[in-house]
């Protein structure tokens, strides 16, 4: 319900249109000063009056609608205090009668692909990979709730000459039984220990290129080998990263799939006169926009990665034909996706203004037994499994008994994605699993117990009858407003692209309700007044488990 909006409807002033009363209205700054506040000092010119006066007249007509408790004229100011017997009752049974308190049409089944996540061939998925992914799979959440057609897209970084050496390194020292045995972390080190013999050794240097020759040649053997390290890593991938997020991707085709389109991108460029060869490689002038040069094409004739992705922005509006394209990276990238958009754009295409790229800050471990446990680059696996620990940990000394492993897991991984999501997400941040796991900060842990309490509740008395809503109103009226809020506060989470917003509400959320809580008797023996608490409750409880589903949280029953 848009109390604003039902309160800007009662007020009737000549020549003023209603959308003008709406963006007026203001919220004052003292809750004993009204819930809307009107200044009344541009009308006075419309109606050759006074402020005053006006303001008087409105309030006059005001008090006569039930909605409307009173309207009081201060300075020039209609201070106006609602119904809130009414309002909260309209409240309540608006939001009861929701089967999704957040969903709306607004992306009215328009097409968004959300490229995040980019797990690279051959290599574990480290801390900034779970960053990425989680801030991306929350956005597409935002999106599918705002009635989008949403297309989960995973880069996979599996195209160029590193895995050349990985080919032929494992051709020399390694075997089938050897990488089946080890995964991923055995092709990882495999190609470490290639890199290093290339560095001292040009014979083995050339032959790594000579492999990569034969398999950009489609050498039958090398590419079978190479699909097989493909799935390897995806197969892991889903086991330690996706699969307990419960993430899936609709497109997984990465930079070796759109290779094979990058000699018609460089053609294009040229035959629109925005390519041209300089030192032996074929560029992209873009000093002009303050963008540097981009190259598209290698002095040794090969593809680079800035075509490769102009082929698969191109190749994805054909296939997809979205509204919005958006790229999940690293502060780093943000001057490469500006080249990117500008040479899509300057090829003519219109619709390269639906093309945005967003930011997620650096996710890091501090310095000290965790760094030195889980080595400089922290492994996304081993930072989940570190949290889930801890938080068994926590739960066993708040329980005096053994934790139950999958609310561990419930709550380790919840404090870790509520470590990237609940603060501005282009920031850098350093996830403390100490930090995260306190039952009474800012934290997944205190809005999951605070659900948990929420469910206790509802499992200790039944709702009978009529509700008297007395003792919500004098106590909980701040509550009402907030869930009231929550639809409009998710709308601008999505449109801003930021769950940051989500996870703010939801803390706020939680704790508003336990100062209710606190101040309140739910279970009393006015059965009235024990309906129109359990009421608020359900949609307290309902409100925060769809917040964290938005965020990618579970929000257990007990705890």
């Amino acid at each position: 319900m848009d109390i604003k909006d039902l309160v800007s409807q009662k007020i009737k002033i000549d020549g003023v249109e209603k959308q003008t009363i709406y963006d007026m209205l203001s919220i004052p700054p003292k809750a004993e000063m009204g819930d809307f506040a009107l200044p009344c000092f541009s009308f006075a010119k419309i109606l050759h009056r006074s402020p005053n006066d006006i303001a008087k007249n409105l309030a006059d007509e005001l008090v006569k609608d039930s909605f409307i408790q009173k309207a009081e004229v201060v300075n020039g100011y209609l201070n106006i205090y609602v119904n809130k017997q009414v309002v909260t009752k309209e409240i309540v049974e608006e939001l009861t009668n929701k089967t999704n308190l957040s969903a709306n049409n607004s992306g009215n089944n328009k097409k968004v692909c959300i490229d995040f996540s980019s797990v690279n061939i051959a290599k574990e998925p480290h801390i900034g990979h779970f960053a990425t992914t989680v801030i991306g799979a929350s956005i597409a959440r935002l999106y599918e709730n705002s009635g989008y057609n949403v297309v989960r897209m995973n880069y996979l970084g599996d195209y160029g000459s590193q895995f050349a050496k990985l080919l032929y390194a494992y051709n020399v020292w390694s075997s089938q039984q050897e990488i089946q045995k080890g995964g991923v972390s055995a092709l990882q080190k495999l190609y470490i220990k290639a890199n290093e013999e290339c560095d001292k050794n040009p014979e083995f240097l050339n032959n790594c290129r000579l492999t990569f020759k034969k398999f950009e040649q489609k050498d039958p053997q090398l590419v079978k080998d190479y699909e097989w390290f493909k799935k390897i890593s995806i197969d892991e991938s889903q086991k330690i990263l996706f699969t307990p997020l419960n993430i899936k991707f609709d497109d997984w085709r990465g930079e070796s799939y759109y290779s094979q389109f990058t000699e018609d991108v460089v053609k294009e460029l040229e035959q629109k006169g925005l390519a041209h060869l300089s030192q032996g490689a074929m560029i992209v002038d873009l000093q002009d926009y303050n963008l540097g040069v981009a190259v598209v094409r290698q002095s040794n004739g090969t593809s680079i990665y800035c075509s490769r992705d102009i082929s698969a922005v191109l190749h994805r509006h054909n296939e997809y034909n979205f509204d919005k394209c958006i790229y999940i990276t690293g502060q780093e990238q943000e001057f490469y996706f500006k080249q990117l958009f500008k040479i899509v754009e300057l090829m003519g295409y219109e619709w390269s203004k639906d093309l945005m790229h967003i930011i997620n800050g650096r996710l890091s471990t501090p310095q000290g037994k965790l760094s030195s446990r889980l080595g400089s680059v922290a492994l996304a696996k081993d930072i989940m499994a570190d949290a889930v620990e801890k938080a068994a940990d926590v739960i066993a000394l708040r329980t005096g008994k053994p934790a139950d492993p999958a609310l561990a897991k419930q709550i380790g991984l919840g404090a870790l994605i509520f470590s990237v999501l609940k603060s501005d997400i282009s920031k850098d941040h350093v996830f403390v699993v100490e930090d995260a796991l306190n039952f009474d900060g800012e934290t997944a842990p205190y809005i999951m117990y605070t659900h948990a309490r929420c469910c206790s509740i509802l499992d200790k008395a039944k709702l009978v009858g009529e509700c008297d809503y007395t003792d919500v109103i004098n106590n909980g009226w701040e509550l009402i407003k907030l869930l009231n809020n929550y639809n409009a506060t998710v709308l601008v989470a999505q449109q801003k692209n930021d769950p940051s917003i989500i996870a703010k509400y939801a803390i706020n959320l939680a704790t508003i309700f336990n100062k209710f809580y606190h101040d309140t008797r739910i279970i009393t023996d006015n059965q009235n007044k024990v309906n129109a608490g359990l009421k608020v409750v359900e949609l307290t409880k309902r409100t925060i488990a769809e917040s964290l589903a938005l965020l990618g949280i579970s929000a257990p029953q007990k705890m």
